[in-house]
């Protein structure tokens, strides 16, 4: 009968245990888990053989890591090699089967993976700080800081975490819209009993808010409109920028039916419509977010059907990874989910032939008998572009700027008949257009590059000759202390032969005289 031996994976480290009866027990799991509240008795079929601790908080991520892949790492492998008996049958029990699969190619043994390896677990995970002989506040810490750790990580490196952005920034953009338009109506019904002839003059939302902030009152307007001191009339045509339809908002404010405002109503309106103008300058701050987001993110969506619709259909998708694994079949009903299970329900066969594609310009500008066509064939570009967006790096967009011309030419052939250019056609040119920009840009770095090396040595020259010029002055300084100095020698030498000299004359003539 062979010996059970489980690898047994946690936060402090990797662990085998031997298992005694192995097959007893898994006949009797139940009976053994009763057993096992007793460490006693657990002890008795469930022996340590080997541990390796973790020593850096470094070392565990990178394992767990491993172990969360199902990947095998080194210190997994050497410590099975290591620790497991050699010549001996035996049984290595391990949680995971595609991880079991990595273990047999490397250690190749007889592996037992199932549901009584996991229980087998569970009780020696309740019972692992009594084998390691270590606190049991130790594992939990342990535990704790691996699993932060580890989420961290999770979420730095998340594939959609650039996506996550577009669809909040959506869902805001929409219900902005909604507030806004709810707002304006609020305005447009309570200044107009005041003023109810601007809302046919002005019908933007915006501008009508703009106005109102601005006049306050039709009485103030008809007072300052045409005097020399105000310039009510000039901020007027800033905000309409037209200047017959601010002589309009004027003509109207005289022969206006409305009644009168108090002073009260007029400073609740103003102050009103000084938080909806902020909250549309917020909103134009926003949308401008999402369109630079949108280039980054997918710039072939964004230039196919817009920045605005494209983070719709990636909202609507969940992130742009789901968007490019569906068919262009579900991406055509993308929005219309309802209508197509009502349709399929009834059997009636009127399933819909757009969801959030009907947004589109394509859609709007196509005949009714073509919008189905148009749809269908703008799915199958919006499927491309969204693969092209998440597995390509090149982030310029012209397969997006050709995809836009090949659904205009579409429709130009649903209506004309002129053939439009093949789709392999297409991407040939498109490729080998991001070959030249590639090549092109390669040139201007190595040109920067060679200008800089150049100036680099110019630099390096100047300083050499600047050295050089230093070095010979100082030389020249130099040489004629020298040249005194040896001057000076001579002189010396030639006042000490003549006093020599006289030594002698004189030793002569004392010779001399004696």
């Amino acid at each position: 009968m062979s010996t059970l031996i489980l690898l047994f994976e946690s936060s402090v480290g990797y662990s085998l245990f031997k298992i005694k009866e192995w097959e007893e027990i898994q006949n009797n799991t139940t009976e053994f888990i009763k057993s096992s509240l007793d460490f006693k008795n657990l002890k008795e079929s469930v022996k340590l053989l080997a541990s390796h601790q973790f020593e850096t908080a470094k070392e565990a991520m990178e394992n767990i890591q491993k172990v969360s892949n199902k990947e095998t790492s080194k210190e997994m492998i050497s410590f099975l090699k290591e620790n497991l008996p050699s010549g001996k049958s035996f049984v290595l029990g391990v949680l995971d089967i595609n991880l079991a699969q990595g273990i047999k190619e490397k250690v190749k043994c007889e592996i037992e993976v199932g549901g009584f390896i996991t229980e087998i677990s569970r009780v020696i995970r309740a019972n692992l700080h009594k084998f390691l002989k270590i606190d049991e506040d130790d594992v939990i810490k342990a535990q704790l800081g691996l699993a932060h750790q580890y989420s961290r990580m999770k979420c730095m490196f998340d594939v959609n975490r650039d996506d996550k952005p577009v669809v909040q920034s959506i869902a805001l953009v929409d219900q902005l819209d909604k507030n806004i338009n709810s707002f304006c109506m609020r305005i447009k019904e309570w200044f107009g009993w005041h003023f109810p002839e601007l809302s046919k003059i002005v019908p933007d939302n915006s501008a009508y808010t703009k106005i109102v902030n601005l006049i306050e009152n039709k009485d103030k307007l008809i007072a300052e409109y045409n005097s020399e001191d105000s310039d009510l009339k000039q901020k007027l045509i800033d905000i309409v920028v037209e200047p017959d339809i601010a002589d309009r908002v004027y003509e109207g404010a005289r022969a206006s039916m409305g009644s009168d405002l108090s002073e009260i109503d007029a400073i609740n309106i103003r102050h009103f419509c000084d938080k909806v103008s902020k909250l549309i300058t917020y909103r134009e701050g926003i949308g401008h977010y999402l369109k630079d987001k949108m280039k980054m993110l997918a710039p072939n969506t964004s230039n196919l059907v817009g920045e605005v619709l494209g983070a719709r259909l990636i909202s609507h998708a969940g992130s742009l990874s789901n968007l490019c694994k569906y068919p262009a079949s579900t991406i055509q009903i993308l929005g219309a989910e309802k209508a197509l299970f009502r349709a399929l329900k009834a059997r009636s066969g009127k399933t819909p032939k757009y969801g959030l594609l009907y947004y589109s310009n394509y859609i709007g500008k196509s005949a009714a008998k073509n919008k189905g066509k148009i749809s269908r064939y703008l799915a199958n570009k919006l499927a491309q572009s969204s693969k092209l967006d998440f597995f390509s790096e090149n982030r310029e967009g012209h397969y997006g700027d050709e995809f836009k011309k090949q659904v205009e030419e579409r429709m130009e052939f649903l209506t004309s008949g002129v053939k439009p250019r093949k789709n392999v056609d297409v991407m040939k040119e498109v490729s080998e257009k991001i070959q030249e920009d590639e090549s092109k840009n390669k040139k201007k770095t190595k040109s920067k590059k060679k200008t800089e090396e150049e100036s680099d040595d110019e630099e390096e020259n100047k300083k050499k000759k600047k050295s050089r010029k230093q070095s010979t002055v100082s030389e020249v300084s130099e040489k004629p202390k020298k040249k005194k100095k040896k001057v000076e020698s001579d002189d010396e030498s030639d006042n000490s032969a003549p006093k020599k000299k006289s030594k002698k004359q004189k030793a002569r003539k004392a010779s001399d005289s004696s």
